[in-house]
């Protein structure tokens, strides 16, 4: 799932770039509206129908709290939600004015902009097709810790870039910060899913979307500002230096190999963490 999203965010900036030059950037939105009514036929195509068992139904606000008390109480979910939330605020004040610092800062033209995001996206489809060997080879919690490693200071050589070739620079720190990222997003949501009780994942996950999502329209407002106040080149080292400072959160995850699992109808694990 993540190499097809990956796969499909290669074409999509490209498209888009070359739309925007050709036609004007009213297509390229024109388009886009188009794919998403093309996804709705997709998902109504989908005919299986889902056995539902009955169960004692809990007020929403029940849920909400049983999901957001088993994540603060376990130190592998709490750990990855806080670096989630950090790291999201990193990313999106990063991305939230990457159009502007290509275009304006470095003058790219738009079908050079869908490019250089094209080109930087295979990173994703590389990240998930390498995640597997190497979750293998180092564990899946060292996998993890090594591909957030290795993002935080590709996301440094975007603001080193200069107009005309300079811009390999951002190619560079864009691939390989997809590459990275999707990697890590395998591996953490694989952990999730195999270690979480069945009966509370969905409270669980949602409980962990709403604080690292929640941090999104945050960054997105932030990054602009700052692009205003301070500057976008600045911003954007601003945004990378705090994805590196992030990696110190990480600090209780670094005496794994690989991420516990807990099997359906076992006890929960202990807290501590091994020696």
């Amino acid at each position: 799932l993540q190499g097809s999203e990956s796969a499909t965010e290669v074409a999509g900036p490209g498209l888009a770039g070359l739309l925007a030059q050709a036609f004007g950037p009213v297509s390229g939105i024109l388009a886009d509206a188009i794919s998403f009514g093309v996804s709705v036929g997709f998902v109504r195509a989908i005919r299986t129908r889902e056995t539902v068992v009955p169960a004692e139904r809990t007020p929403l606000r029940g849920q909400i709290a049983e999901g957001l008390r088993f994540v603060v109480n376990d130190r592998y979910l709490r750990t990855l939600t806080v670096f989630g939330a950090v790291s999201n605020i990193a990313l999106t004040g990063y991305g939230s004015i990457q159009i502007v610092f290509l275009s304006r800062t470095l003058g790219a033209p738009p079908g050079l902009v869908g490019l250089v995001l094209a080109v930087a996206a295979t990173g994703g489809v590389l990240g998930a097709a390498l995640v597997g060997r190497l979750g293998s080879r180092l564990g899946t919690a060292r996998a993890f810790l090594v591909c957030e490693a290795f993002v935080a200071p590709m996301g440094l050589l975007g603001p080193l870039s200069r107009p005309g070739w300079g811009l390999v620079l951002y190619v560079l720190a864009l691939f390989g910060v997809c590459t990275g990222l999707i990697a890590s997003n395998i591996l953490t949501t694989t952990f999730r899913q195999q270690y979480c009780p069945p009966e509370l994942f969905g409270r669980i996950n949602s409980s962990a979307a709403i604080v690292n999502y929640g941090t999104i329209p945050l960054a997105g407002v932030l990054g602009g500002a700052l692009g205003e106040a301070i500057g976008v080149r600045e911003t954007l080292w601003v945004m990378a230096g705090v994805l590196l400072a992030a990696l110190v959160l990480l600090a209780p995850l670094a005496k794994l190999r690989d991420f516990p699992v807990r099997a359906a109808g076992r006890p929960p694990l202990p807290q501590s963490l091994p020696t």
